[in-house]
């Protein structure tokens, strides 16, 4: 099985965290729970 990790930028994840911020028609407790949860990824990965 190959490690898909290689292949990823754990920044990637708090690119997405930011992104999802600026996007105004989304929920928003879903928004920031969901971009904290990319966040935190992104900084455990790394």
């Amino acid at each position: 099985m190959k490690c898909l990790y290689k292949d990823f930028n754990p920044l990637d994840f708090l690119d997405i965290a930011k992104k999802l911020l600026l996007i105004d028609d989304l929920n928003e407790k879903a928004k920031f729970r969901t971009s904290i949860g990319r966040a935190y990824y992104s900084a455990f990965l790394l």
